[in-house]
């Protein structure tokens, strides 16, 4: 069912162009505001049904709904529902042959009439209370918020805000606006969360002219059946189903045949093409395939197979009723309907806990979004509609399309080659094919890199594969091979290594499936510039360059190759350090009286543009040959595409430039092309990826020099990208003069070759709104904006599924405070009245978490929620912001060193006070107070890890027996059995010139004062060596683990143990340890510890020891490691005598010091804060850990809002303008001290709790402190049982609305 809104403005002359609209849209029903009809006249559209509404008295308004009474699956009929005299509104009830019932209403609301507001979504209230049909309201409320996407709030919109928080209902408009040449979204579709998933797509249709300045909004809502049609049928495999055991033992199988019996063929397309039948078969006997079938009814997304079952077995079982009503029977039907309602909140439970596990692993808001729809199964609508070309006519047909998108993305459709630099092309082309030449010649190399792939590297490959992506031209899924075994893994092995020593790749790994996306926020759809090509390509082939990437990123890290200014896709590197940098240097020019004049470069569609052979020439000169040259170069040449679209398949065609996106190697390739883009200017710059910034500084009076000089710089990049053949889209490229003086209009004017560059006072960069005075008003207000879009999905979740309180804030920080805390550092210099947007935003936030009523004050809520308020969270992360540049390495060279890094050693060394604070300034106070309050000064911290010199990192496979031998607090008796077996076999057969050792930590706390213990076993005859040592007075169970190392290593070498012992094996029971020493875990702490026990065990191999590190399972009765224990435990006493400066500060203990630092903060601003003081006579700790939802939701919500005092009893409702009086039904003020310990109308049921309490809990003192506070001596069942029995209070008092048998919820 298709149904319209529009606010016509006077039906009479948007007729003829509605009815265009409602017959190319086929729409069902149409909802009219300001029909300007007159009293006498009644309205008529089509041979359509009217129910109309004019205004009386006065001339305009008037509403309507107009029904295609053609249409034969669905009723409708006038209802008064809504129907008020105190404002304009017509309502119809919709019966579908599908047997759905719902009301549809159209109100309309002029703007300022609050009061009109107020009734309308009073009487929606008392509706949806009343649990009548769905409803779906459609109409010009004019109310703005940023819900929905406007720029502002109104009173209108706030109003609506609390209503849908009352009610449940949803706003399900799409954000575009609904009035042309504005930026209002006011009218609006509200709809109740019975039929929300129902609905299809809700659409603005901006682009159908109507006379009016309103704009059609169209509602899809699946609740009719449709007519089926023949299509071709469309099977899909069926992964949800596939029990992964089985296939990875099929696989395995197949595998093993395969690897016996594969040919010595040299030919990569051949043994190719029989590996992926071997992997064709085992999907056609392991996984099932079905029919796509088009959904006629449509489900909550948590349903599942088990509810289906539950659900076919209830039906039946109300027929067996309903055919004998026995006792029998009934019984059967009664334990149907449990398992029915078992089985949904368990798959609830289940969707529930999915949703938040996939928010969490969301790496930005657009995969948020993609999450959400995908499980809310909402399709987004990617269409290509018809295409404009620069001069051409517009493009219809499929084909045409396919032709368009092929040349901007693929053909360099969009270069301007005219202007390249073509003396420097023909000599880099012809230096590409002499390095091509001496490539082929070269037999055999040694390159650093060109070593055999190990099925460690292929494992650790797969790991990094992300389930759920869509596959390539093979149709092979990442799931296949997350759940693969060895034989797999060894014949991936087989694969890869062929590819990779002969320097070519399977055609159908160059083979790309090339979807498109509409980019968000675009005014149209009708450029081909405004969709993204996304290219799934073979995830073997991903596989693969996971491999090659691993290698390259570390010789180019650790060669230092990469420009030190480019922060994209590299470790440890982020776009809050190119943002915190600019924004830093801006506000220090401020204080030394000096203008910024910044430049903000746009290269247009850098990835499409990238000059292939001018990129392996560069790859070549960087010293990456050999091998890894060969495979890139095969891996970018010859690359096919086809385009797939709205059904339609193109025609496999060659893509020449570019690189291909999706690429796992794209991203590294990209950065060594740019890499000297922008190093020969005068100014300072900053890259992320293809974001380019750069900027110079200087007095006022030396503007007009500032301004050459930024023309010059420009002219440079241009230069470079006319040699590169990279188009600067000068239209896009911004400038922007930051100052706090006023400037002129001439001042701001820059011109290049002739040409204005185009000036923007609110250039945007990396995501963060700017502004001359660096105020970021502008910044946060659309910062407030876009997380309140975020509530919306945080309203439809909280009803589709029932989500639990915990959930629901998980969700919130997922959605919310994630968007909120995005480069936060950098922007909490803003003014106080702007931060304070965010506070607002954190409380309507909570409110729906907690559902507490909409006036609730943040200060509770917080409390309530355990959620610390958004200045202190910015505050904790700026301080382990701040914490990471100290942490940041030196370059080889020392007089290089990360510029961020530099730019803060700039800073702390000018002496002088902040006019106007500096992000760093401000993030280093607040460091400086944790330091006050912990302890932890982050000038001790140590520095990151950084690669070495042509390193590369491997990650080796774990040893079977680590997984089989338990933990310490559960190994079962078998299994300490095993250990003994297993350390036998281990240790081996011990010798003359063989030692065994045993190391091991303790610390006391975790941080704690720590200690490291071990003991060496040499010749039997000789006594074993004890060995001790205090490591530090803070520091964790880890550092001791590893120190213990240490001290085994330094005795052998003080004592010379190399001259009579040749093996040495240590065990350590911290896996950990050995994982970061053995297997080449990356190292997050006590970099220097690790580095200082490799260079030790080198030195005694140069020596002739050979030292092996293992693992031995902790407390299992092995002699050495008991021993260690209680050396590491004395030594950890010992430990708390030694001074603050053995202690090595790690970014581990700087988390936990700011947590620790605005903890104690948030408790003094809670004691000295004016709101709030019902809950501090009860809490009066921040550090609340609330039993979320115990003993229900219902009533744990009740509890807080007898807390707070923020509740529905009528002293709160007069003190808020929701109730005339004050009173109880007794004739005293209803407080919630009243209620729960004076009312007279509840004195029994208060007497039973009373009594309860008293004989269960011990408490004789009973008031509200008492009852809902948690007192010291309370443990936590005590406190259970108090909350249990006010939950029975409450019920039976019937002062709430609470359901009939509230059920305790574990």
């Amino acid at each position: 069912m298709k149904i319209l809104l529009l606010n016509a403005q006077a039906i009479s002359t948007a007729y003829s162009q509605l009815v265009n609209i409602v017959n190319n849209y086929d729409v069902d029903i149409v909802c009219l505001n300001e029909t300007h009809q007159s009293e006498n006249t009644k309205l008529k559209f089509l041979d359509w049904q009217v129910h109309d509404v004019p205004r009386v008295g006065r001339k305009g308004g008037g509403v309507a709904i107009c029904i295609n009474t053609h249409k034969s699956n669905f009723i409708a009929t006038r209802t008064p529902v809504l129907d008020d005299k105190d404002y304009e509104s017509v309502g119809i009830n919709i019966q579908t042959d599908s047997n759905h019932n719902f009301n549809i209403v159209t109100p309309y609301i002029p703007p300022e009439e609050i009061e009109q507001m107020e009734k309308l979504s009073k009487n929606i209230e008392n509706y949806t209370s009343a649990r009548k049909p769905n409803l779906v309201v459609m109409g010009d409320l004019n109310a703005k918020s940023l819900e929905w996407n406007n720029d502002k709030s109104n009173k209108a919109g706030e109003i609506i805000e609390n209503c849908m928080t009352k009610t449940g209902m949803l706003c399900r408009n799409d954000g575009q606006p609904t009035r042309r040449n504005t930026k209002s979204v006011i009218d609006l579709v509200l709809i109740t969360p019975g039929i929300n998933n129902k609905v299809k797509e809700c659409t603005t249709l901006a682009h159908e002219d109507v006379r009016s300045d309103h704009i059609c909004v169209l509602l899809e809502v699946d609740v009719c059946k449709t007519q089926t049609t023949t299509k071709e049928k469309k099977q899909v495999w069926q992964l949800n189903k596939v029990d992964w055991n089985n296939w990875k033992e099929q696989s395995e199988k197949n595998m093993s045949e395969w690897l016996t019996n594969s040919s010595s063929s040299n030919d990569v397309d051949e043994v190719y093409q029989s590996l992926k039948e071997t992997i064709d078969r085992t999907m056609t006997e392991v996984i099932k395939k079905r029919e796509v079938k088009k959904k006629t009814n449509t489900k909550p997304p948590w349903w599942n197979i088990e509810v289906s079952q539950a659900k076919k077995d209830l039906n039946y079982r109300q027929k067996q009723y309903k055919k004998r009503n026995i006792t029998q029977h009934k019984i059967a039907l009664e334990n149907a309907e449990d398992r029915f309602e078992l089985q949904k909140e368990k798959a609830m439970e289940e969707w529930n806990s999915k949703l938040i596990e996939r928010f969490n692993s969301s790496r930005n808001s657009r995969e948020i979004w993609t999450t959400y729809k995908k499980m809310t199964k909402k399709k987004d609508c990617n269409t290509i509609l018809p295409l404009i070309a620069e001069g051409n006519a517009p493009a219809f047909s499929e084909e045409e399309k396919c032709t368009i998108l092929q040349d901007t993305f693929f053909k360099g459709g969009h270069l301007r080659t005219d202007e390249y630099d073509d003396t420097f092309y023909k000599e880099t082309m012809e230096e590409y094919e002499h390095i091509c030449n001496m490539e082929d010649k070269i037999q055999t190399t040694k390159h650093k890199l060109d070593y055999e792939i190990t099925s460690d590297e292929v494992e650790d490959a797969i790991f990094a594969l992300e389930i759920g992506k869509s596959p390539g031209a093979d149709d092979h899924f990442p799931e296949l091979f997350k759940f693969a075994g060895p034989n797999f893994i060894e014949a991936m092995r087989v694969m890869i290594n062929l590819s990779w020593n002969n320097g070519k790749l399977p055609t159908e790994w160059k083979t790309a499936n090339v979807k498109f996306l509409r980019k968000q926020g675009k005014t149209n759809y009708y450029s081909p510039s405004s969709y993204r090509p996304i290219s799934l390509t073979s995830v073997m082939c991903k596989i693969t360059e996971r491999i090659i990437l691993n290698r390259l990123a570390a010789f180019i890290e650790g060669m230092q190759i990469i420009d030190i200014n480019q922060e994209g896709f590299r470790k440890n590197h982020s776009t809050s350090n190119c943002l915190l940098r600019f924004i830093q240097n801006v506000i220090e020019k401020y204080n030394k009286g000096e203008i910024t004049l910044a430049c903000l470069i746009d290269l247009e569609k850098a990835y499409d543009s990238i000059w292939r052979e001018g990129l392996m020439v560069k790859l070549h000169k960087l010293g990456i040959q050999g091998k890894t040259w060969k495979w890139i170069k095969n891996f970018l040449n010859n690359r096919m595409a086809k385009c797939i679209f709205d059904r339609f398949i193109g025609t496999e065609f060659e893509t020449n430039i570019g690189l291909p996106q999706g690429s796992v190697l794209a991203p590294t390739l990209f950065n060594i092309y740019i890499n000297d883009f922008l190093n020969d200017i005068k100014g300072e710059n900053t890259k992320f990826a293809d974001d380019g910034t750069m900027w110079q500084s200087r007095k006022p009076e030396e503007i007009d020099e500032l301004k050459e000089e930024m023309a010059q710089d420009i002219g440079k990049a241009i230069e470079w990208t006319r040699k590169w053949r990279v188009n600067i889209s000068i239209e896009k490229t911004e400038v922007c003069m930051f100052t706090k003086k006023k400037i002129s209009k001439e001042d701001k004017t820059i011109q290049l070759n002739g040409k204005e560059l185009n000036y923007n006072p609110n250039p945007k960069l990396l995501g963060v709104i700017l502004d001359e005075k660096m105020t970021f008003g502008k910044h946060l207000e659309t910062l407030e904006k876009r997380a309140s879009r975020n509530l919306t999905i945080l309203r439809e979740v909280r009803q589709i599924s029932k989500m639990n309180t915990k959930k629901l804030l998980q969700l919130y920080f997922c959605l919310i405070r994630s968007v909120v805390e995005y480069s936060c550092p950098a922007w909490q210099v803003a003014e106080q009245k702007d931060l304070q947007k965010l506070d607002r935003l954190q409380r309507k936030a909570l409110t729906l978490c907690l559902d507490m009523p909409s006036t609730s004050g943040r200060a509770a809520l917080e409390i309530e929620a355990g959620v610390l308020p958004i200045d202190l969270r910015i505050e904790e992360i700026a301080i382990r912001e701040i914490a990471k540049m100290k942490n940041l390495h030196t370059q080889l060279d020392l007089s290089i060193k990360e510029p961020i890094k530099q730019q803060l050693i700039n800073y702390q060394e000018e002496i002088g006070h902040d006019i106007h604070i500096t992000p760093m300034g401000k993030a280093l106070c607040q460091s400086f107070e944790m330091e006050k309050e912990t302890g932890i000064n982050i000038n001790l911290i140590e520095p990151e890890f950084t690669y070495r010199l042509g390193e590369t990192s491997r990650t080796k496979t774990t040893p079977s027996y680590w997984n089989r031998l338990g933990s310490s607090k559960s190994r079962t008796s078998e299994q300490k059995k095993l250990c003994i077996t297993v350390m036998t076999e281990l240790i081996g057969n011990t010798a003359n010139d063989q030692a065994t050792a045993y190391t091991d930590g303790s610390c006391m706390g975790n941080p704690g004062p720590c200690g490291a213990g071990a003991i060496i076993y040499t010749e039997d005859s000789r006594p074993a060596i004890r060995l001790h040592r205090p490591v530090a007075q803070r520091g964790s169970i880890l550092l001791a683990e590893l120190v213990a190392i240490v001290m085994v290593l330094e005795f052998c070498i003080l004592e010379r143990l190399h001259n009579t012992i040749t093996t040495l094996k240590i065990f350590s029971d911290s896996q950990s340890a050995v994982g970061l020493l053995t297997l080449n875990w990356a190292p997050k702490s006590y970099i220097d510890v690790i580095r200082d026990i490799k260079e030790h065990i080198e030195d005694l191999r140069t020596k002739g020891m050979e030292i092996c590190i293992l693992w031995t399972p902790g407390h299992a009765n092995i002699q050495g490691n008991d021993e260690a224990d209680l050396l590491a435990k004395q030594a950890a006493e010992e430990a708390t005598q030694l001074l603050p400066k053995n202690n090595i500060i790690t970014l581990q203990d700087v988390k936990q010091g700011a947590h620790k630092s605005v903890m104690q903060k948030w408790q003094r601003r809670w004691e000295l804060s004016d709101t709030g003081r019902d809950l501090f006579d009860i809490t009066p700790n921040v550090k609340n850990i609330p039993i979320f939802d115990f003993p229900s939701k219902e009533i744990f919500s009740i509890l807080i809002q007898l807390r707070t005092g923020y509740t529905t009893l009528n002293y709160y409702k007069q003190r808020t303008g929701q109730d005339t009086t004050d009173l109880c039904s007794c004739g005293i003020k209803e407080t919630q001290q009243h209620y729960l310990t004076e009312c007279p109308n509840y004195e029994s049921y208060r007497e039973e709790m009373y009594q309860q309490i008293t004989k269960e809990i011990g408490i004789r003192k009973i008031n509200t402190c008492t009852l809902l506070g948690r007192l010291d001596h309370e443990n936590t069942e005590e406190y259970k049982r108090k909350l249990e029995i006010i939950s029975a209070f409450i019920s039976k008092t019937g002062r709430f609305d609470l359901p009939e048998h509230p059920q305790p919820q574990s």
